[in-house]
């Protein structure tokens, strides 16, 4: 009994030790797999950085394009249209375990992921070239599209100055659009993506032929001045008055133009034109035409004179106004000549005393010093004597004396004899009809202000005008 007792304790401290050792195995096996599983998915964890990195990388790559310069703008794969076949390219490398997150590859059996661990893996590719077929570049183009742009100019001609000139041609900055689409595809030929950094490309695109340029150049146009010139000119005519009579010049005969584009006037036609013209409108022995500071243009008999044209300002106003096209009308200037042929003016210095509107003005080198009324001398029997004459005598303070009167006066201004111009303190109205009755002897009386600025001003021989 005993020796039974001791046989079967020492089976069951065998049974007991031999499941022992195969707890232990089997605990020592479970830590193994268990090592094994944690190391597949750190592997795997590292997979998937790999994977997060290229397509960081892609996202952040970018094309960069400017015009003569200045940016345009910065464009990612996304708005090529190129980032799904970047993303497609990039999982290619990569199983489909290898593409699941975390959570994913923590859900499968330990079995896949030590199968997984275990499997021979690809080493992804040091770059991948980008695929273009997708490529758009719509959103580049409407950047360089919204750029104000100009035109190109063709060569043309233009007219100034006495002569026509070439405006060169010029390029414009509107975009030829095939040129620029295939410059900014062929920037991106042959880029490739990596996993250590964005691809960061750039295209400056003048540096191909990107824009329209002129059609018409000095290299291929011809300008043929004389039929611009003659249909420039066909119709042109300049009016040139002679007083009440106008006459039309035709540009047409009288222009001509040489080889560089200079026109040129026919001298020698246009001086026969006016010789004729000279001759035709030549007044001689015909009052004199004064431009009264009242009612403008006067005529006056007694001073008789001779008007011809000038005919060497005509023609050169003409020819100035020829050469500039100008049909504005011209007034012929006249020369004035007494009876025996000399010049004849007043001059910008003179006295003008109008009796029937009993006023006198007084310029002096082309300004109106004085402008006053005045009272001329009455009508019956003391007239003042109508002529052109002179300032002869200058004089102050002093007595006039005649057969019924004696006046003193501060300023005299004598122009014919005894008749002079003159303060009259005795007066306290000038103009109007008062020399009718009342005027005086002959003399002009004047206010004192305007007397006293003739008398300080003249001079001997400044002409004085009655009318």
């Amino acid at each position: 009994m005993k020796r039974r007792v001791i046989l079967f304790s020492l089976l069951a401290a065998l049974i007991l030790a031999a499941a022992g050792g195969a707890y232990a195995v089997h605990c020592r096996r479970q830590a193994e797999r268990d090592a094994a599983v944690r190391q597949a998915e750190s592997a795997h964890s590292a997979v998937e950085a790999q994977l997060t990195q290229w397509q960081r990388q892609a996202d952040q790559s970018r094309l960069v394009v400017t015009e003569n310069g200045r940016q345009i703008g910065v464009y990612s794969l996304e708005e090529l249209g190129l980032s799904q076949d970047a993303q497609t390219a990039i999982r290619a490398q990569f199983t489909d375990v290898d593409l699941l997150d975390a959570a994913g590859f923590a859900a499968l059996p330990d079995e896949q992921k030590l199968a997984w661990y275990s499997a021979p893996r690809s080493v992804p590719a040091d770059s991948l070239p980008l695929e273009l077929s997708a490529l758009t570049l719509d959103a580049v183009l409407h950047d360089l599209n919204a750029v104000p742009r100009r035109e190109a100019r063709d060569v043309s001609c233009y007219y100034s100055a006495g002569a026509y000139h070439i405006r060169s041609e010029a390029d414009g900055t509107l975009l030829q659009e095939e040129p620029v689409r295939a410059h900014l595809a062929a920037s991106l030929d042959g880029a490739a993506l990596t996993a250590s950094q964005p691809l960061t490309l750039s295209c400056e695109i003048t540096d191909c032929d990107c824009y329209v340029h002129p059609v018409h150049t000095r290299s291929n146009t011809h300008f043929d001045w004389a039929a611009m010139l003659a249909e420039d000119v066909q119709a042109l005519e300049i009016p040139v008055r002679f007083r009440d009579q106008a006459e039309l010049l035709a540009a047409a005969p009288l222009l001509s133009v040489s080889s560089d584009g200079t026109v040129q006037v026919d001298q020698a036609a246009l001086e026969a034109q006016l010789a004729q013209w000279a001759g035709q409108y030549t007044e001689q022995q015909v009052p004199f035409r004064f431009n009264a500071h009242i009612g403008g243009e006067t005529e006056i008999d007694f001073l008789p004179v001779n008007y011809i044209p000038d005919t060497q300002a005509l023609l050169d106003t003409l020819q100035t106004r020829l050469l500039l096209r100008d049909k504005t009308p011209v007034e012929a200037p006249m020369l004035c000549t007494d009876t025996s042929g000399k010049p004849f003016s007043l001059g910008e210095s003179y006295i003008e005393v109008d009796i029937p509107n009993q006023h006198m003005v007084f310029y002096w080198e082309g300004e109106l010093l004085a402008d006053t009324d005045v009272v001329t001398g009455r009508v019956w029997g003391y007239a003042t004597p109508t002529g052109l004459y002179a300032v002869e005598t200058l004089d102050a303070n002093c007595w006039l004396i005649g057969p019924d009167y004696t006046s003193y006066v501060q300023w005299w201004v004598g122009f014919y004899g005894a008749y002079g111009i003159h303060d009259a303190s005795w007066r306290d109205e000038f103009g109007g009809e008062i020399y009718l009755t009342s005027g005086s002897h002959g003399c002009v009386n004047t206010p004192d202000e305007p007397m006293q600025i003739i008398h300080d001003t003249v001079t001997f021989g400044t002409p004085v005008l009655v009318h």
